[in-house]
């Protein structure tokens, strides 16, 4: 299964503070950095993957994103992730979303999911856990920026992800 994301480059405090809850909360946090998963699980050809990618990057213009408010969302039993939500570049990660689902991705697109841009903080058994850490995060009140210039395509192993190509957004 092929994963496509974001890799936003945060200001080094912001990204080193993300990455800190993250290992608190996200037992998958070291298999890749804070990023936003723009394609999920996508049973196709890496070739193709990877041109579907690079052909958006071509087109798409790097964009500035601002994080500020972190929320407790339900993923499955017994499983209530923490996303950090962008207050600013929403749309622009939405219409990325939306247009990597283009051609060989067409069919990857969830029709039973919405996509919720987000960086993942946690990952709890809990909606009062879940609830809980996005509160402590929230009463910081403060605002993340990063900008978004560069895609990734690749595959989660044991051992990390392992990165099989990368596009990077016009400057």
């Amino acid at each position: 299964m092929l994963y496509t994301v974001a890799l936003p480059q945060w200001l080094e405090e912001d990204g080193e503070r993300v990455q800190r809850w993250r290992k608190e909360y996200d037992p998958r946090a070291d298999l890749l950095a804070p990023h936003v998963t723009l394609v999920f699980g996508a049973d196709v050809d890496a070739a193709a993957c990877l041109v579907q990618v690079l052909t958006v990057g071509r087109h798409t213009a790097a964009f500035d994103v601002a994080w500020a408010c972190a929320a407790p969302v339900p993923t499955g039993p017994g499983k209530v992730h923490v996303y950090l939500l962008p207050e600013q570049g929403t749309a622009a990660l939405v219409r990325l979303h939306r247009v990597l689902h283009e051609g060989p991705l067409a069919a990857c697109r969830s029709t039973e999911h919405p996509f919720i841009p987000h960086v993942t903080l946690g990952v709890l058994p809990t909606f009062d856990q879940a609830a809980r850490v996005a509160d402590r995060w929230n009463a910081s009140q403060r605002v993340l920026r990063a900008r978004i210039d560069s895609l990734a395509v690749g595959r989660v192993k044991r051992s990390g992800f392992d990165i099989l190509g990368q596009a990077t957004l016009k400057a």
